[in-house]
């Protein structure tokens, strides 16, 4: 199978280089709400990537970090409550407790990417 390459979104850098979409298997995102990770699944669609939920086997796992500070994360979330049908409120205090509780994934667990969640 080869791969071929799409433009990026306008005004937006690719999220991987040809040589990794030529490598990538399944990209899996763990990030509290607001993160960025529908808007980096977008990206990454854009990018050549098909979104579809299926188990995958013997593939190289690689995480794609989104490096978003909780604030913005927790401003987005809020945000969104009412302009979204499935928006809903969240309780600063114990969504902070989430990102507290969040250990960063680190290049020693294998492949990482870390994509800032503020673009």
């Amino acid at each position: 199978m080869g791969c071929d390459w799409t433009a990026p979104v306008a005004g937006q850098p690719r999220l991987l280089s040809h040589r990794q979409k030529c490598r990538v298997g399944v990209v899996l995102m763990c990030r509290p709400a607001g993160s960025g990770k529908s808007t980096v699944a977008r990206r990454l669609e854009a990018d050549g990537l098909v979104r579809q939920a299926a188990h995958a086997a013997c593939v190289t796992p690689e995480t794609m970090f989104i490096d978003t500070p909780p604030a913005v994360a927790l401003a987005r979330v809020e945000a969104r409550r009412h302009a979204h049908p499935d928006g809903f409120h969240v309780v600063p205090e114990p969504a902070a407790s989430y990102f507290d509780s969040f250990e960063r994934p680190s290049p020693d667990e294998g492949p990482l990417t870390i994509i800032s969640g503020t673009t």
